[in-house]
């Protein structure tokens, strides 16, 4: 394929080290091999000032697709919300839109207290979640545990990968991955390595381009938000899946044991291949709904329609901070403690804002590129899940906090 004619034709490239997705009007498993760094800079340059007001809604982009089968069994329906509610809300709703809001869905106590979409999209829209999907992976994980797939979130990767088998990085536990402490070299965009980088998304064979990543100092050591992390916990998840007979591999096994349990819609995880690998790091395709369905059953000990989904010390599990970043868990953020600007990684440029601390201790959150979110915060039996347009100025705390003062405002 003509890479001048792809630069032209990409909608928008999330090509930052921490993300690293793209969207394409040419299916993006066309690009079978690395490109090169001219290639990707140029790539960059052409699309890097679209990014702020990119969409996740044209999720035609991004192809080939496999399908998460969901149940559609769990409607949601809005409850009545009392005239001070109603009101107290309206703050953080009309935040929500001045950041490129395109769905918002809050949970309170129980009930669907507001369901807020913008024009032409409703509660059967999908989007593109970007980074959120890290988080569902990790939930995947913790199920594979308990299943007996895998024998701990300790093992070594060289267990299941036999490409490390012989060398130092087999020797790493899966939990320094989840943790973003592997050690594994960042590759960032616009230096010498940004062939690598962009490889990572738009080679037909990501599997390779991850497994390809040098480590650079040992594991739990420096905490670096790192796509190829995912892509390694991913391919030991699907690896030990299949080495267990699972059919179907990582998507059936979510669709089985999580997506249609909760009863949602179905769902889709891109592929960098007809047959190949899922984007573990991002690509999956979900309704604003569904992911309010995974957040409202994290809230509830992991418990939903009346079955335990996924078990509730895994979710502890996540809960707990990485080594060397308190705000982070097991593909999992944390609300506390306060930091005021949260960062990816010690060579990123690029922090989210973060004007004041959660009004409450046990925040935990899924995030995703420019503003995409799921917040949960059980101790307030409260989850807000939102999907917007790429805003790089949207602050983590407005939303959550204008919501958490209206509860407590009610309960007084």
């Amino acid at each position: 394929m003509r890479w001048s004619g792809h630069i032209r034709n990409v909608g928008a490239i999330v090509a930052l080290a921490w993300l690293l997705t793209a969207c394409s009007t040419t299916p993006l498993a066309e690009a079978q091999t690395a490109i090169t760094p001219e290639q990707s800079s140029a790539i960059l340059a052409a699309n890097l000032k679209e990014l702020n007001g990119a969409t996740p809604l044209d999720v035609d982009r991004y192809k080939p697709l496999v399908t998460v089968t969901g149940c559609a069994e769990n409607v949601m329906e809005a409850a009545p919300a009392s005239p001070a509610l109603t009101e107290g809300l309206k703050p953080a709703l009309d935040y929500h839109a001045q950041k490129g809001g395109i769905g918002i869905a809050i949970w309170h106590n129980g009930k669907l207290v507001s369901e807020v979409y913008r024009e032409g999209v409703d509660r059967t829209s999908r989007t593109e979640s970007f980074s959120m999907h890290k988080s569902l992976l990790a939930l995947a994980v913790g199920l594979a545990i308990k299943d007996g797939f895998l024998p701990s979130k300790d093992v070594p990767v060289g267990t299941f990968l036999p490409e490390w088998a012989d060398d130092a990085r087999g020797k790493i536990p899966l939990s320094a991955f989840l943790n973003m402490e592997s050690g594994l070299e960042l590759y960032s965009m616009g230096g010498p390595q940004s062939a690598e980088a962009m490889s990572l998304v738009m080679s037909g064979d990501i599997t390779k381009v991850a497994l390809g990543h040098d480590v650079v100092e040992p594991p739990n050591r420096t905490f670096r938000y790192n796509n190829a992390n995912s892509q390694i916990v991913g391919t030991v998840l699907n690896r030990a899946l299949n080495a267990a007979g699972k059919r179907g591999g990582y998507a059936a096994y979510v669709s089985q044991n999580i997506w249609c349990p909760l009863g949602n819609q179905d769902g889709a995880v891109w592929l960098d291949r007809d047959g190949g690998a899922p984007h573990y790091f991002s690509g999956m395709q979900a309704t604003l709904l569904d992911w309010l369905r995974v957040g409202v059953m994290i809230g509830n000990n992991g418990q939903a329609n009346g079955k335990q989904i996924i078990p509730a010390d895994w979710l502890t599990q996540m809960a707990e901070p990485a080594p060397n970043n308190p705000n982070y868990g097991l593909h999992l953020w944390l609300g506390s403690p306060a930091g005021g600007r949260r960062a990816y990684s010690p060579e990123s440029p690029m922090k989210v804002p973060h004007a004041e601390p959660y009004l409450a201790d046990d925040v935990v959150f899924f995030d995703g590129f420019g503003g995409q979110r799921v917040y949960i915060v059980p101790s307030r039996k409260l989850v807000v899940a939102r999907t917007s347009l790429v805003d790089f100025t949207y602050d983590d705390s407005v939303i959550l906090n204008t919501i958490l003062r209206v509860i407590a405002e009610g309960e007084q």
